[in-house]
């Protein structure tokens, strides 16, 4: 399965959003960081989010990147309120 999938996903649980207004715009622009929509939301989603739903698959992190980057923080990224 693709990683972009869980991309969306994760950014639809955090801001209640999609992260593009169309397919097209997913193709040509970055998605807009979650802390856009809500700046109480952890930078480190930002980031997470960025790697998840990045235009094109070889520069898409894989599932076990994004675990890594979870991992290497000393606590996990917190969710919103």
């Amino acid at each position: 399965s693709d990683a972009f999938s869980v991309g969306v996903l994760l950014f639809e649980a955090l801001t209640g959003e999609l992260p593009f207004a169309s397919a097209t715009d997913a193709l040509l622009h970055p998605a807009r960081a979650p802390s856009e929509i809500d700046p109480e939301i952890d930078p480190e989603f930002d980031r997470i989010c960025a790697r998840l739903l990045a235009p094109t698959p070889d520069e898409r992190a894989s599932l076990t990147e994004i675990l890594e980057i979870l991992t290497e923080r000393s606590s996990s990224p917190s969710l919103p309120n």
